[in-house]
C-alpha cells in the first residue's frame, strides 16, 4: 500500500497549468513541521491533477494550511551520468485546513437580524 498524509502550509501560490493533452496540473510544494523537532521543517512537492488541480489553484494560496492525502511517486533521471531522485506527492484527496478570511468572502454571513419572523398562523400543522 502507498498512502501518505500530510498536513502542512504552503510556501507558495500553486501553479496551473495544462498539458499538451490538455489535462489540468496543479504544483506546489508544503512545509510540514516535525513533531518532535520543532526546529526542522520537511518540503514536500505535490501534484494534483484535473478538477482537484483547479479548485487548489483557485482556492489556496502560499501559507494556507492543507491535508493532503496521496501517494508517493519516486522518479529517477540522470544527466551527465549523474543520477537524481525526485520525490512527488499525487494528491488523491485533501481537505482546506485554513478558515476564509473576512476579506475572501463573496457575499457576507447571514445574521439574525436577516432572517424573517414566522407567523404561527402559516404553519400547516
Amino acid at each position: 500500500m502507498n498512502k501518505i498524509i500530510l498536513i502542512g502550509n504552503l510556501t507558495r501560490d500553486p501553479e496551473l497549468t495544462e498539458t499538451a493533452q490538455g489535462k489540468k496540473l496543479c504544483k506546489f510544494t508544503i512545509a510540514v513541521d516535525r513533531a518532535f523537532d520543532k526546529e526542522k521543517t520537511d518540503f514536500f512537492s505535490c501534484s494534483a491533477w484535473e478538477q482537484k488541480a483547479e479548485v487548489i489553484a483557485k482556492y489556496v494560496r502560499k501559507g494556507n494550511k492543507l491535508c493532503i492525502v496521496g501517494r508517493l511517486e519516486i522518479n529517477e533521471t540522470e544527466k551527465d551520468g549523474v543520477k537524481t531522485r525526485h520525490h512527488n506527492i499525487i494528491v488523491e484527496e485533501f481537505e482546506f485546513l485554513t478558515p476564509k478570511s473576512e476579506t475572501d468572502r463573496t457575499s457576507p454571513e447571514p445574521s439574525i437580524a436577516d432572517l424573517t419572523p414566522l407567523d404561527d398562523a402559516d404553519l400547516p400543522f
